[in-house]
């Protein structure tokens, strides 16, 4: 993923992900841990038009800056909910995603394309 950068994203192939790109990499390069109060959603139903690669694009950004980030998928914090809830008496979604929550950044990719196992 180290590849992953704003430089060599095809803008070309999406007018819409070319203005997604612009943007996330303004917030990126503007964002301020502790005063930053809004995050950034790149959402389309397409599979390959470059969401990942932007989002791991503003994490190197943010990384270079010396910004605190963790990267994620929606399934390992549903995991996470999965292993603290399981046989324990007193446990909290807080408690599952205390690590997550205390990074500044936290980028989730494949946000709604995990899969909820039925009765869960």
């Amino acid at each position: 993923q180290k590849s992953q950068r704003f430089e060599n994203f095809d803008r070309a192939r999406s007018e819409t992900m070319a203005s997604a790109a612009c943007e996330l990499l303004a917030w990126a390069e503007a964002f301020r841990e502790g005063e930053t109060e809004s995050g950034f959603c790149l959402s389309s139903p397409l599979y390959g038009c470059g969401k990942s690669h932007l989002m791991v694009a503003a994490c190197h950004v943010l990384l270079n800056r010396g910004v605190a980030v963790r990267v994620t998928t929606m399934a390992e914090l549903l995991d996470a909910m999965r292993r603290e809830f399981a046989d324990k008496t007193g446990a909290t979604v807080g408690n599952a995603l205390r690590g997550a929550a205390t990074i500044p950044v936290l980028a989730i990719d494949d946000f709604g394309a995990e899969r909820i196992p039925e009765g869960e």
